[in-house]
């Protein structure tokens, strides 16, 4: 890939993260990450200063960690830009080293709930030489008085720090403290801190240069910050802890949730709303005021009034005109505020859908994949940067994996039948494939490397067979025109790869599109990156055999039935593309397979995604217009719908961010579609690397009330019957099962959507599951009931075997 092989001459990663939600309440605690951001300069400069890329919120704690080098700095300070008052917590110079490190921070900030513009630290170092980083976080449900508890601090000067940094032992004396850590190393970015046990790495500079991390401390005592070097350096570590609102002091109760329903969808024409308040109750009653970022989106009373001794209140929102996500800003007397996220529904949401977010991510989502816990992994190119995305928490877990020499980045991945990914291949450098192969264990969010391939492979293909093998196939070796021709087969039982001499093919080379028929055998009907004829594999026989040898474009596709495929837009490689709206369908159950055109969509796209809905519809978002597919200006944002019954599709309302090369796309348990990703490399244009996600309410999410399944078996064997129970078992219309995903360039190899037979039973339904691997291979599956609305219940996963 021409985009991928740009070099950045040096990495200098910014990282910002910013958390909707409820605040957490951790041993009566109320402290809750909201945001982080951080920047470096090595200019000759006695300042530097960074910009928050959300509003602050008033009362709630900003946190500076400073570093420099080469620069004695004799004194630190900070301002913002709204005025805020800056306090040291601990600063540290080490002389020998020319190093310092530093903790600031501005209690019960007066920046307003929803500002005009943004806030932005500048830190003065009172002499210009040297560099300089800086990291600003903002932290909700402190204390506003007197917040710090406790500071320690540590350095290695002169020495080797073999596993990491430490600070020195801090002695908290409340309990529920946010305990906030701070590092920095000499070793530049050719390496990675990662969190220490424990601990949440909230944000890093130039990837071994500067890092921050906290936790909430149940129980006031002893507790250090460590951190974790994937190389031996010398360090300067910090640890600043700062008392919870309610602690003593100020603070009080705080808003804790908004909730209209589980979802955050008001669909109806009025909907009953909840705020809830974090303990202690009010003695007398706190006013809290709504407010919203679109006029008329909600028409809700001026203020509700909190009662004595209550910790919760309702107010009626309306539905308004607009298909994007809304922020419903709380604010209560006493000065503290939550913000969330709210869909307000209209009879156009009913057509067309709406979108939540964007929400910042702390990295740009190339590879995503759901895994069977309900959390989402995804990861980035640099440094293999690992995330696991709690929905439900709307939290983040570093799960970067610093023991191995190569990137996941342009690896393939499948799921398992036990639920593990398999991550094959990778990035060792530009079209040089890896040979290693490692798994993510979803429950332990650990990952193991499996034995190694007999092949590298950079831009490889894996999918899990009806046996519960995978095949690998294509991907470059150790150049551009280096094809890894040889497919291999992996056994999880025996953890051996088994080369397919026979099988031998050097096309495709990059990303092929491959699905398990219903009679076993493979079918290869596109590819990300190239425009290719279709062919069957049988793996047993290791034999190709030509299916329609027409090369007709498809940039992405989906196996929407068994045996039944649809390939649309176009495929694009090196710079070449012509972005395509052209739809083709293959039946592989007839005698005499072959491609038949049917309506185009109505964008042209090119590096889209699509993604199967549990009503068996699919959806494509995202892509590029021209062949420029990294630059945003060239960005689709109207997604579509496809109806197989009909085989036509339907605009979509549009999302929010542009989703161009590298954006990725998954189905959520809800029946909700998470956007991410997009960037790295070779964008142009202000927000070219995507540090977001945004979220699809399909339009069956306003056609009613869900129906829920109260129960369902955890496994599920091929050709049983099995029973769901659900209350709604009268109004059930369809019973289907969705694979769950893993996604990245533009291709989703895990995906398959089945659509079951049932019947309604007491208390419940009688569901016949899938007969055999091959129409269903083996591992997690969601399962969904709808109703005659097309409403689809919240999926509880089912393994199937």
């Amino acid at each position: 890939m021409n985009t991928e092989r740009r070099r950045i001459s040096a990495l200098l990663l910014v990282v910002v993260a910013t958390v909707f939600g409820s605040l957490a309440t951790e041993a009566g605690a109320a402290a809750n990450f909201v945001q982080a951001a951080g920047s470096t300069s090595d200019a000759p400069s006695s300042s530097i200063a960074q910009a928050f890329a959300n509003g602050n919120t008033a009362g709630n704690l900003i946190v500076v960690a400073v570093s420099w080098g080469n620069n004695p700095a004799p004194s630190i300070s900070a301002t913002d830009t709204f005025g805020n008052s800056y306090r040291a917590a601990t600063n540290d110079f080490d002389p020998g080293k020319l190093q310092g490190l530093a903790i600031l921070f501005a209690a019960n900030i007066v920046a307003p709930g929803i500002p005009v513009g943004l806030n932005t630290v500048t830190v003065n170092f009172g002499a210009a030489d040297g560099y300089r980083r800086i990291i600003v976080s903002e932290y909700s449900g402190i204390t506003t008085a007197s917040p710090l508890d406790a500071v320690a601090r540590n350095r290695a000067a002169g020495t080797t720090a073999t596993d990491g940094g430490t600070s020195s032992a801090a002695t908290t004396t409340v309990n529920g403290d946010l305990i906030f850590g701070a590092v920095m190393d000499d070793s530049g970015f050719f390496g990675t801190i990662t969190a220490g046990r424990g601990f949440t790495r909230r944000a890093f500079v130039n990837d071994m240069d500067m890092a921050t991390e906290d936790q909430v401390q149940g129980t006031a005592g002893p507790i250090a910050a460590t951190f974790t070097f994937s190389r031996a350096d010398t360090y300067l570590a910090q640890i600043a802890a700062f008392k919870p609102a309610g602690s003593g002091g100020g603070g009080g109760p705080s808003v804790s949730s908004l909730a209209c329903n589980p979802t955050h969808v008001i669909s109806a024409a009025t909907t009953t709303c909840t705020v809830t308040l974090t303990q202690p109750a009010p003695t007398s009653g706190s006013s809290v005021a709504l407010s919203s970022n679109n006029s008329g989106a909600l028409s809700a009373p001026g203020s509700v009034t909190v009662p004595a001794n209550s910790t919760s209140a309702t107010f009626t929102a309306t539905a308004g005109t607009v298909t994007t996500a809304q922020t419903v800003t709380l604010t209560s007397t006493l000065g503290r505020i939550s913000t969330e996220k709210v869909i307000v529904a209209s009879t156009q949401a009913q057509l067309v859908g709406a979108w939540t977010g964007p929400f910042t991510w702390p990295m740009v989502a190339v590879h995503m994949v759901l895994l069977p816990t309900g959390k989402i992994l995804a990861w980035d190119l640099v440094n293999n940067a690992a995330q696991v995305w709690d929905p439900a928490a709307e939290t983040f877990t570093d799960v970067t994996d610093t023991a191995v020499d190569f990137l996941f980045f342009c690896a393939g991945q499948t799921a398992l039948a036990d639920g593990r990914i398999l991550v094959d291949g990778g990035h060792i450098d530009w079209d040089v494939g890896s040979h290693h192969v490692n798994t993510f264990d979803p429950a332990s969010q650990t990952w193991s490397a499996v034995q190694s391939m007999a092949f590298g492979r950079w831009y490889p293909t894996v999918i899990t067979l009806s046996d519960g093998r995978v095949l690998a196939v294509a991907g470059h070796t150790t150049c551009n025109t280096c094809v890894a021709s040889i497919p291999e087969v992996y056994d999880p039982a025996l953890n051996i790869w088994t080369p397919l001499l026979a099988a031998q093919s050097s096309v495709p080379t990059q990303y092929p599109h491959l699905f398990v028929l219903p009679d076993g055998r493979v079918v290869q009907v596109a590819s990300s990156q190239e425009v290719i004829p279709t062919r069957v594999m049988d793996v047993a026989s290791q034999t190709w055999t030509t299916v329609d040898s027409r090369s007709l474009d498809g940039g992405a596709s989906v196996m929407y039935l068994p045996g039944k495929v649809m390939k649309t837009g176009a495929a694009w490689d090196d710079g070449v593309a012509n972005p395509s709206n052209t739809t083709y369908v293959l039946d592989m159950t007839q005698a005499t397979p072959a491609w038949r055109q049917t309506a185009s969509m109505a964008f042209a796209r090119v590096t889209h995604d699509l993604t199967l809905l549990p009503d068996g519809t699919t959806l494509v978002t995202g892509g590029s217009s021209n062949a420029n597919v990294s630059d945003p200006a060239s960005a689709i944002y109207s997604a579509e719908l496809w109806l197989p019954a009909t085989e036509t599709w339907t605009t979509m309302a549009p999302m929010q961010v542009p989703r161009v090369y590298h954006s990725t796309a998954l189905l959520l348990p809800d029946g909700r579609v998470l956007e991410a990703g997009s960037g790295r490399f070779g964008g142009t244009g202000p927000g070219a690397d995507q540090l977001s996600a945004e979220i699809y309410s399909p339009p069956y999410l306003f056609k009613g009330a869900r129906p829920t399944i109260t129960s369902a078996p955890t496994t599920i064997a091929y050709g049983s019957t099995f029973s769901v129970a659900t209350a709604n078992a009268v109004r059930i219309a369809a019973v289907s099962l969705v694979r769950l995903g893993a996604t990245t360039h533009a291709f989703n190899s895990n995906q398959r959507f089945l659509s079951l037979a049932f019947q309604p039973v007491s208390g419940g339904l009688s569901v016949t599951a899938p007969l055999n691997g091959n129409l269903a291979p083996p591992g997690y599956y969601m399962l969904f009931i709808l109703d005659t609305n097309g409403v689809p219940s919240i999926a509880p996963f089912v393994q199937l075997h």
